[in-house]
């Protein structure tokens, strides 16, 4: 679910063989909808509260 909203980089887990933009990409400028956010991961939760707070993310396997 992570990697489908935030997206990842090319070697981020098995199988990430090219760059994929997430569901926030996808929807910038626009409205983002998100229902159940208690089911994704602490992990997950962190890196959406993050984007809510400050603006900012990264893809998974994405450093810097």
């Amino acid at each position: 679910m992570l990697s489908q909203l935030f997206g990842y980089v090319k070697g981020a887990f098995t199988g990430a063989v090219a760059e994929k933009k997430g569901i926030i990409d996808e929807a910038d400028g626009g409205v983002l909808f998100l229902d159940e956010v208690h089911c994704l991961p602490a992990e997950g939760q962190e890196m959406l509260f993050t984007l809510i707070d400050k603006g900012i993310y990264r893809r998974m396997g994405e450093y810097g």
